[in-house]
């Protein structure tokens, strides 16, 4: 059959002579539904080889299991070939072999408190270093990590880094803060807090000077024990902030919910708001909501003076971004910026 993917076909049921390949059966009060599903794969396009084709179709099957049954479904354009999953299996081993050498390291962004004119905190980034020492930004093996169970393996190696920084600058009576990201996976373990009370005993940080970032689009699963963790590490004098805001649906139900002490409007909404002028209505609405609720506000994405003009006058308390600093290692920080006068 020489018809095209996107053929209505696609959508329709498998079909022998009219019937579905869907199987009902019910003995003795118990009833069964077997579904069989098809995967079509197209000689040298979707594959050369019989193992390539048996690969592809596989993977596909493997996806289909949890979308759509007793169906037969043409390999679409965007699936994932043998090739690119075996590359993926090559940066997961990567990933495992980074995190036994401990290959990852941390960079620094500053950020800006306009009410005091300084740096007062900075948000960890994390960078995962290659063999040859080359260093991999988070796009490049996050998602696999994801998809492989790694994240709280690498959030609780980035967290004792964070700490030992934390010590370091205490140590040297520099009074700085780090925000720390973790992701939903981490968060919510019933082991967080113990792992986190023995790294901090461990590296005698405080963790008043600590603050998780959280991730409304990593989907937070359990609202009332998320709030419940919040409350564990408010005893604990670390704060919590609200990252990513504004680009979920449930972003004021959070706010609302959660005992957040930041909220960081995302970079979507500020990158181009001294241009945009429904940009800038939408950011007003949600600085005047996080105020009325007692909330801190960072702005993430500030690139130029204007925007961070805007942003002081619309009631921001801090600025992050490529205009105040890129992302840097610790010892090219520059503590004593000062914002040039707006």
């Amino acid at each position: 059959d020489d018809r095209a993917p996107n053929s209505k076909r696609i959508e329709m049921p498998f079909c022998t002579d009219g019937y579905s390949l869907r199987f009902y059966s019910k003995a003795e009060g118990d009833s069964v539904e077997v579904n069989l599903t098809a995967a079509i794969a197209r000689h040298q396009t979707d594959g050369d080889t019989v193992d390539d084709l048996l690969s592809n179709c596989t993977a596909t099957l493997r996806t289909l299991k949890t979308i759509d049954r007793g169906k037969v479904n043409y390999i679409s354009a965007g699936f994932d070939s043998r090739a690119a999953r075996q590359e993926k299996l090559q940066v997961q081993d990567a990933i495992v072999k980074a995190l036994a050498d401990e290959r990852f390291v941390l960079l620094y962004q500053p950020i800006y408190n306009l009410e005091r004119e300084r740096i007062t905190h900075c948000e960890c980034l994390v960078r995962m270093v290659t063999e040859n020492g080359k260093l991999l930004s988070p796009a490049a093996f996050m998602d696999i990590a994801k998809n492989n169970g790694l994240m709280p393996r690498i959030d609780y190696l980035v967290l004792k880094m964070a700490l030992r920084q934390l010590r370091d600058w205490a140590d040297n009576n520099i009074h700085l803060k780090l925000s720390v990201n973790v992701t939903a996976v981490t968060f919510e373990s019933e082991r967080f807090v113990q792992q986190l009370q023995r790294l901090l005993y461990e590296t005698g940080a405080s963790g008043s000077q600590l603050i998780f970032e959280i991730v409304e689009t990593e989907a937070i699963n359990n609202l009332d024990s998320a709030k419940a963790l919040c409350d564990r590490l408010a005893k604990l004098d670390i704060q919590i902030a609200f990252d990513d805001f504004g680009i979920g649906f449930t972003s004021f139900e959070y706010l609302r919910d959660l005992p957040v002490d930041f909220i960081k409007i995302d970079q979507s909404f500020i990158r181009y708001l001294y241009k945009r002028k429904s940009d800038q209505l939408l950011v007003k609405s949600m600085v005047d909501m996080a105020l009325a609720l007692g909330k801190k506000i960072v702005a993430e994405g500030v690139e130029d003076d204007g925007s961070a003009d805007l942003l002081r006058d619309m009631g921001v308390h801090y600025l992050q971004g490529y205009y105040i600093s890129r992302p840097k290692r610790v010892n090219e920080i520059d503590l004593n910026y000062s914002m040039p006068t707006l």
